[in-house]
């Protein structure tokens, strides 16, 4: 039976690239409509098997340009914006190290110079817990597609007349600045949830016993 590792698009390509790709090809296509242009041909092909695998085409290419896009500014201001933040809602008395301490600890020796210490225990879990690992590749699939869906939601703020022309000017600037603020803090929830569950996974499969060798007397 099919596992869906075995499929060339897995879940984090399916919620990073395909569907804010699509959700960005069908604005296109509004604007288009309202525009009255087919730059991308998509209304003249209409719902004809060239217009799905067209349609299918320009989500694939514009998820991958808007998840590189996206990955810029959205890390930045994650560091510089969410993290402090975050701290600071948080602040309180706290005698046991912080996980990334903890895992900062473990990883010397092992984890090369300059390498990140979240991707090596990510792909460490990865390695010996493809169990484990499914909650973190969720948590980060759920929170690239947030972060593709902050872009989405510029390119919508910059066509606003013609995505929401019955919404009075203000009334646009305020929805879309809503969904701008609300992509980029979900996007960051998630991916320091992610974050310390990977880390979560790296010290418990650290402190799990041994297994014994093979032929060992049970």
């Amino acid at each position: 039976m099919e596992k869906p590792s075995d499929f060339l698009v897995g879940i984090t390509d399916l919620f990073s690239v395909i569907l804010p790709g699509g959700l960005l090809t069908y604005m296109l296509m509004l604007v288009e409509t309202h525009q009255n242009i087919d730059l991308l041909q998509l209304r003249t092909l209409g719902n004809s098997t060239a217009g799905y695998i067209a349609f299918f085409a320009a989500a694939y290419i514009l998820g991958n340009l808007t998840d590189l896009i996206g990955s810029i500014p959205e890390d930045y201001l994650y560091g510089i914006l969410f993290l402090p933040l975050r701290r600071w809602f948080n602040r309180r008395p706290n005698t046991h190290p912080s996980l990334l301490n903890q895992v900062t600890e473990l990883t010397k020796g092992s984890c090369p110079e300059g390498e990140s210490v979240y991707q090596w225990c990510r792909t460490w879990v990865q390695i010996m817990s493809p169990s484990a690992y499914s909650e973190i590749e969720r948590l980060q699939a759920n929170s690239k597609f947030f972060r593709g869906f902050f872009v989405v939601s510029i390119v919508a703020a910059c066509f606003s007349d013609c995505l929401l022309p019955d919404i009075p000017y203000w009334g646009r600037i305020l929805v879309l600045t809503t969904l701008i603020g609300l992509a980029f803090f979900r996007f960051s929830d998630l991916r320091w949830k992610a974050t310390q569950q990977a880390y979560r996974g790296y010290i418990a499969l650290h402190q799990m016993p041994a297994p014994p060798p093979p032929g060992a007397a049970a």
